[in-house]
């Protein structure tokens, strides 16, 4: 009997011994099956990180395809920058970064247009900060063309821009800094969504001392030989810079690419609008092959912009006589600068009689 009653006592220490073991045995489990999968998720982040750099650093031969072409291609770099577009993330990155930087300068006697330092009740002064930006542009163009002005002894022009494709209006944006700078502008693209965007990115630069002396006009529109609407072929390939009116001779099909129709208008309904001057600052030209058709508008109306940033990708024509074509119209070639031809007006010297 005694035995019976020791063997019963030992029965449930054996068994939670036994369920212990199991336990041990199925967290092990588990663990080993987490670290596999673990192991194979990193292999394939690693993988495809492998090939997506290998993609963009690979040389294939075309030296016409640069790091920026390529990245501006890939997947998953598209809609990283999707994502942080729609955020306004880049706005908000500069906002909280380079726009919160300053530097204070020592007090001077004589402000730089020549007039006493304002002066508090106390006689106290206030000192010079001068604040640090970004130039935006694809290749530096706003900064290049805004030191030349400064170099210039006169400026007889309206601080006006005109940008045609204006796509996000920051991202490689020719507007986006002389919008900061508090020049007028008319930002001109037939996507509705990159209009919005846009207006996100800019809304808090326009009047920022609520003076109304500045004024900033989105128009949902393409520019075209005669107004009414037309077929548009849209693409969210290179965040919608790629997209193009249909008549744009652009004959490759874009991947994801949808038609739409969208609003037209010439240079001519689009200048009485927004009351655009003859003779304006900045006139920036992306579109997508119909560059060419929108420029003979502007010259043949007799509009006379300070400077030209056209995009030359789709010219049109030889470059030879696209640069001839300006020069006698009375612009000098100041040279590319990235995708680029820059002009500058010089009537005085070049103005010729030859039509547009």
């Amino acid at each position: 009997m005694k035995k019976l009653t020791s063997c019963l006592a030992l029965v449930p220490k054996v068994r939670v011994g036994a369920a212990t073991r199991y336990c041990c045995y199925l967290v092990g489990a588990i663990a080993i099956i987490e670290f596999i999968l673990l192991n194979i998720f990193m292999l394939y982040v690693i993988s495809h990180l492998s090939q997506t750099f290998s993609a963009l650093t690979s040389n294939d031969g075309s030296h016409s395809r640069s790091f920026l072409n390529r990245l501006q291609d890939n997947g998953l770099v598209n809609d990283i920058i999707s994502n942080a577009k729609s955020n306004q993330l880049f706005q908000k990155t500069l906002q909280e970064t380079l726009e919160r930087v300053y530097i204070v300068h020592s007090k001077q006697q004589r402000s730089r247009s020549g007039k006493s330092v304002l002066r508090d009740v106390k006689d106290r002064t206030m000192k010079d900060i001068s604040f640090l930006g970004l130039d935006v542009s694809h290749s530096k163009e706003a900064t290049y063309i805004y030191n030349r002005i400064l170099s210039r002894k006169e400026f007889p022009y309206h601080f006006f821009i005109v940008d045609i494709g204006a796509n996000d209006g920051f991202l490689s944006s020719n507007s986006f800094n002389f919008i900061q700078w508090g020049w007028d502008a008319v930002l001109v693209d037939p996507q509705g969504l990159e209009l919005q965007t846009a207006w996100q990115n800019i809304k808090s630069y326009i009047d920022q001392y609520n003076d109304g002396d500045q004024y900033v006009e989105l128009v949902r529109a393409a520019i075209t030989e005669q107004d009414g609407s037309v077929e548009f072929h849209y693409s969210s390939r290179g965040q919608g810079t790629m997209s193009h009116v249909a008549s744009a001779g652009v004959h490759k099909r874009l991947e994801g690419e949808v038609k739409l129709r969208v609003s037209g208008l010439t240079v001519k309904t689009l200048a009485a609008k927004s009351k655009i001057p003859k003779n304006f600052g900045i006139l920036s030209i992306d579109a997508e092959g119909m560059g060419l058709e929108i420029l003979k508008q502007w010259l043949a109306l007799e509009f006379r912009p300070a400077y030209i940033i056209y995009e030359y990708l789709r010219l049109g024509e030889p470059e030879a006589v696209f640069i001839n074509r300006l020069r006698m119209n009375g612009y000098h070639y100041l040279g590319k600068r990235g995708w680029n031809f820059i002009f500058e007006h010089q009537p005085s010297e070049t103005e010729s009689d030859t039509p547009s």
